[in-house]
């Protein structure tokens, strides 16, 4: 049990990168990635 708990622990600090972001600071996320492209149409 030792063993899976040191691995569980590390899998989870691994993972904390793709944690969901918080609702409430999406205002501070920079969106790099994609930048706003005017042109794009929705159907």
């Amino acid at each position: 049990m030792d063993r899976f708990n040191k691995y569980f622990s590390a899998d989870w600090h691994e993972a904390s990168e793709y944690d969901p972001p918080d609702p409430l600071t999406v205002h501070l996320i920079e969106e790099s990635d994609h930048p706003h492209d005017p042109e794009l149409i929705h159907d």
